[in-house]
Parts: C-alpha cells; structure tokens; sequence
C-alpha cells in the first residue's frame, strides 16, 4: 500500500464506523467523532499483533497484507505530513499502557507511541491516564477513563488535537441571536454571519455543501445542509467515499452570504457494538500481541470509548478527540446577488485535509 491510497482506507473506515455509532446514536442527540483516533489507536496494537491477530487487523483497518513494521511507516508519514502543514495544527499523541509485569517491546518508533508501565489497574492508572489525556488535548478533554477492570492488562490510547483559523473570519459584531429549528424544538442561537466568495454546491436533492478553508488553506471546514425535513444524521449514517468525493467534486466558488451558528459540543461514546458491527469481532474474542512481549499471546479488547470536543466560533475550530481501547487477557467574477446558506436547522460539519480528502472529523448538529 502506497501513503496515496492510506487516506482513501482510512475514509472508508470513517464511514463505516460513523455509520456504526449513529446507528446506536439517541434521536437529536449531537454526534462529534474523529474515526481516525480510533484508526490510530487500532494501528497500535497492530505492532505487537502474531499470527491471526495480523490478517484480522489488516483487514478492519484496510491494510491489505501489509506487514505491522510497513503499516506504521506508511501511517507515520502521513501523520508527519499532516502535522508539518503550514496554518493550522494537526497534533497526534500515542501511548501504551501495560502492566510492568511484561517486558514490553517498544512499539514502531514510526508511530512515535510512547510506553507506561503500571503496577495494577487502580485508581492511580485512571489519574494517569486522565492527566495524560488531559495534555494531549490541551485540556480539552479531562476525563477519558471513569476506571478500570482489575484484568486489565494493557490500554492502548490515542489523541488527536485540530487547531485552525478562518482564512476568512467572521466579524463578531455581526453575531446576534436567532432561531435555530433544531429535532428537539426551537432555540435562541449565536448566529454568525458573512459575505465572502467559498467554494459551493447546491445538489440534485436541494442539499447545500459549504467550503469553508483554514488558513493555510491544507485544512478546510465542510458544511452539509441537507433539505429541511431530512435528518443530517441519516445522511452521516448512510456516507460513503463516492458520495464525500462527490460533495468535494461539485463545488465551484460563488459569492455567498453565510449563517452559521456559534457551537461547542462534546461526545462521549461506547464504541464496543460499533466496532464489531464493523469487523472487530474477533479482536473482542481474542489478539495475539506477544510481538509486544511474552505472556500477551491471549488478549482481547473489553472496551473502547472515544470522546470528542468541537467549537466553532467567528475566529475558527478547535477539535480534539481521545481514544482508550482497553485490553484484558483473552479567482473572483462580477458580484451579484449572494447566494444564502443558513444553517438555521440540523446540519453536517467535517474538518478534512484538502490534499488527501481524509476526514479528521465528523459531526453532526442537531441542537447546537
């Protein structure tokens, strides 16, 4: 597998797994979910993964046949040339926790994973895990562990942080409140407004796509309107890699007047039944990770959560988003007349690489 086709795997892994969680989601609930710190956090435990282990990965992670020492340098240079654009940040944080019984290899320094021994799953793992998590996402997310199983043996966790500003921000002056037809009634909202040239589509079915680049222009904001009456979370759900690279494919850039509200929302989510909807039943049975060292031939995932942050303001977007997989053994024309997108009613929101089209993260507002 080449870095070129890495992002296209990861895409269909998003899908996949985002279509998983909405399936599971409550009806208006908000939805964040940045799928890649789950594919990260996965990619872990691929460098220790023997025999069986290694074909089940690489086949819910769309690596083909990859050996683990292949995957983590095509993974690490993709992580290194999203960190190292110009504008705004993309930081990764790995890590593995295991229990200082086991004389642990170091995974690939390709994923630049650090390694914690612990003594026992106690409350002292949960603090460290929270503090780590904690800094990784600069303070962002506080809490990702509540506790921990007395097996556990070994938590793989990842984090994720975005950071950009609007290339062309919005003036706080022209905010003021308005209604937002939200699934669980009307809201008074901090609307933002703007008159700018972005890239736009308006579909065959009336949906909307809105370009939105950060500065820098590497990262852009996605938004989604979908008709009114038509949930955006049934559009998430059912996303495919034609379809996202039909919405990229359409836009052309036009002069608009854009409505957006002011939002910061958090998700916190189980995603055992996801994964397996999406192929991890047999990582949840068992994993062979002895190429981490002796004694961790039988494991098996028990957990996975991941918890998200997002905020949207006039300036730009702050993300981030941390994932703990726990382990026990087993150019501009005449102006005219702006066009409108308001986003008013339940929408979609995606930050993406606009080199590679690979999503970071993908939400959708309900009830901001």
């Amino acid at each position: 597998m080449a870095s070129t086709t890495l992002p296209l795997s990861i895409n269909e892994y998003s899908h996949r797994l985002t279509g998983a969680v909405l399936n599971e989601a409550k009806k208006g609930d908000n939805v964040v979910i940045a799928p890649i710190s789950v594919y990260l956090g996965t990619s872990l435990m691929l460098q220790g993964a023997r025999g069986q282990s290694v074909q089940d990965l690489n086949e819910v992670l769309g690596l083909g046949k990859l050996r683990a020492s292949d995957s983590a340098s095509v993974i690490g240079d993709l992580l290194r040339d999203l960190r190292e654009a110009k504008g705004a940040s993309f930081q990764f944080t790995n890590a593995l926790w295991i229990q200082s019984k086991y004389d642990v290899k170091t995974p690939s320094p390709e994923l630049e994973a650090s390694v914690f021994p612990f003594a026992k799953p106690d409350g002292a793992l949960v603090k460290r895990v929270n503090d780590w998590c904690s800094l990784s996402t600069k303070g962002r997310i506080q809490k990702l562990l509540d506790k921990v199983e007395d097996d556990t043996n070994m938590i793989l966790t990842n984090a994720i942080t975005f950071d950009g500003d609007w290339e062309s921000p919005f003036q706080k002056e022209w905010t003021k409140k308005e209604t937002f037809k939200g699934t669980r009634g009307d809201s008074q909202v901090d609307m933002m407004l703007k008159r700018s040239q972005f890239e736009y589509a308006q579909l065959v079915d009336g949906t909307q796509v809105l370009n939105m680049p950060y500065v820098g222009n590497r990262y852009a904001g996605l938004f989604v309107l979908p008709q009114a009456g038509k949930n955006p979370s049934a559009v998430l759900a059912k996303l495919d890699t034609p379809t996202w690279n039909n919405w990229l494919d359409r836009m052309e850039p036009q002069d608009l007047l854009v409505r957006i509200p002011k939002v910061k929302l958090e998700s916190d989510l189980q995603l055992d039944r996801a994964l397996v909807r999406i192929g991890y039943k047999p990582l949840f049975k068992q994993v062979d990770l002895s190429g981490f060292g002796r004694g961790l031939e039988q494991q098996q995932i028990t957990h996975a959560i991941h918890k998200t942050f997002l905020k949207i303001d006039e300036k730009g977007t702050e993300a981030a988003a941390a994932t703990a997989i726990r382990m026990v053994s087993g150019s501009p024309g005449p102006r005219q007349e702006p066009i409108l997108f308001t986003a008013d009613r339940p929408y979609l929101f995606f930050i993406y690489d606009t080199k590679t089209k690979l999503i970071l993260f993908s939400a959708s507002v309900q009830n901001p």
